[in-house]
């Protein structure tokens, strides 16, 4: 089977029968000269068997070689792009995407993912996107909200009952809650008698943090003592959905199809129109 290099190269060169169905694979990836070659073909498939009589052609790829550049590593803003002992490398979870974003003080953003195997579930990144550090520990990551200090995690998964975490903001160290128990990492979001909901959304609101509890017709605005995670109160809000905090701390809910003010204990309409029928998450500019 003759057949010419244009080039120096590779030759990667299969036979196909008379429908262009590969019966063999002759040769992969060949190193050949430039110039005129000849190959054998002993008339057998990929399984050693004689092919049929009929009519078969040989068709080929050649090609100068692959010489791989680096250029970037895709989706990780690691420094390095891969795992390193300082934590600063690699990006985020092996198994699910970033599903939220919070941002804290001196320009440092969090991100979470629902789990991870390897990699971390809760980055730290600065105003470039850089990561600062990565935690993995944490899994069931369903909302993010970050204050000066701290980055406080709202976990639940059908594996992780709902409950409330907290990390250093600069370091990603866990920050346990000054439970009248003792330090502990998680607080629960429902009592032992209760019945989780749907869990809508997390908001720093001062000292306390607030979690939005989906229900029908209306939702509940649960608060939580930010230094110790304790119940402090609750509040139902009518079609409650997704929540955020402006720069000057009022907390902004998603009240029955319209984007309240909570001041006080007090809704006060703040966008009416031209919203969807339903938004999962939102945020605010420093402008409110």
């Amino acid at each position: 089977l003759p057949f010419t290099m244009p080039f120096d190269g590779f030759a990667t060169l299969v036979i196909e029968d008379g429908r262009g169905t590969r019966v063999r694979n002759l040769v992969g990836m060949a190193p050949r000269a430039k110039g005129p070659h000849v190959e054998r073909w002993d008339c057998t498939d990929e399984s050693g068997r004689l092919v049929a009589p009929g009519a078969y052609r040989l068709r080929g790829l050649v090609h100068r070689g692959i010489t791989p550049t680096y250029a970037a590593t895709y989706g990780s803003p690691g420094n390095p792009p891969w795992e390193n002992a300082e934590g600063t490398g690699a990006w985020m979870s092996d198994h699910c995407p970033p599903r939220a974003v919070a941002s804290g003080g001196n320009g440092i953003m969090v991100l979470g993912a629902e789990r991870a195997e390897a990699g971390s579930s809760l980055i730290g990144v600065d105003a470039e996107g850089r990561k600062l550090w990565g935690d993995c520990g944490l899994s069931g990551v369903r909302a993010l909200a970050a204050d000066a200090r701290y980055a406080y995690v709202l976990l639940s998964s059908w594996d992780v009952p709902p409950a409330l975490a907290r990390v250093e903001l600069a370091t990603g160290r866990y920050a346990p809650f000054a439970t009248a128990a003792g330090p502990q990492l998680k607080a629960p979001v429902f009592g032992a008698e209760e019945k989780p909901e749907w869990l809508h959304g997390l908001a720093v609101v001062g000292d306390r943090l607030a979690v939005a509890i989906s229900g029908k017709p209306d939702g509940t605005l649960r608060f939580f003592d930010a230094e110790t995670g304790g119940l402090v109160s609750d509040l139902k809000i009518p079609g409650l959905g997704c929540i955020a905090t402006d720069a000057d701390g009022i907390l902004h809910v998603w009240t029955a199809g319209a984007i309240a003010r909570l001041v006080e204990g007090t809704l006060a309409a703040a966008v009416t129109g031209n919203l969807p029928e339903w938004a999962e998450a939102m945020a605010l500019d420093p402008a409110g």
